[in-house]
């Protein structure tokens, strides 16, 4: 930013601070890039909370508008065309295209997260339904488990008769679990996995157990207890 302002000589810089300014911009672009990969590798695209939907929009736009500014500022035919669309050559004071954007996004991050609140609230009261029923006894197989996503909630059955259930979101880094196979919990965001006996981790990088959830088993009933 001190770089930019110094281009446009709102303050005192070399000679050099274009160029210095364009070679900021091409490493703060590639360092980006692996971050990006791995967010989208590891993340991908959620949307199981208003705050990570937010997130996953948001971080795609603005990385996208970064990433194509850096590569079609390198054309000098094409430049022309993007540049006013970029900055504003005068710096006055009135909003830029860039402000507005900037601006929007920022107050739809608010909302996002202040919607976010509001459904937390909201799941907690209906997740708080004692005596519900999740599913029958036959829905869940033998050393094997289903996800009720709604409920948030993960029954198993290590063996034939004992049912465990667990909370679905994981203890790493909020993601919801995907699947149960192989005797184990899975969540596919960083390959964390969790016994379903007991909820202990299996498989890092979560470093603590699902919390365990009561339930009651009447006759071939699931319920919450």
């Amino acid at each position: 930013m001190a770089v930019a302002l110094g281009v446009y000589g709102k303050l005192p810089g070399p000679g050099w601070s274009s160029a210095l300014h364009r070679g900021s911009g091409r490493v703060a672009f590639l360092v980006s890039v692996p971050v990006a990969v791995h967010c989208l590798y590891a993340l991908g695209y959620q949307t199981y909370e208003t705050r990570v939907l937010w997130h996953s929009i948001l971080g795609c736009f603005f990385f996208d508008a970064f990433s194509a500014k850096m590569l079609l500022l390198r054309s000098e035919r094409l430049r022309p065309l993007v540049l006013p669309h970029l900055r504003s050559d005068d710096m006055t004071p009135d909003p830029t295209r860039r402000t507005v954007l900037l601006a929007t996004g920022a107050a739809a991050l608010l909302v996002g997260c202040s919607e976010n609140g509001d459904d937390e609230g909201d799941s907690a009261k209906e997740n708080a339904s004692p005596g519900q029923e999740l599913a029958k006894t036959s829905d869940i197989p033998v050393g094997g488990g289903t996800i009720f996503k709604d409920e948030k909630v993960v029954v198993t059955q290590p063996k034939e008769g004992d049912f465990k259930a667990f909370s679905n979101i994981c203890t790493h880094q909020q993601c919801p679990v995907a699947s149960v196979s192989g005797g184990t919990i899975n969540c596919t965001c960083h390959g964390s996995k969790f016994s379903i006996e007991d909820g202990s981790v299996k498989n890092p990088p979560a470093t603590k157990a699902l919390p365990e959830k009561q339930i009651t088993v009447d006759g071939n009933s699931i319920r919450l207890a």
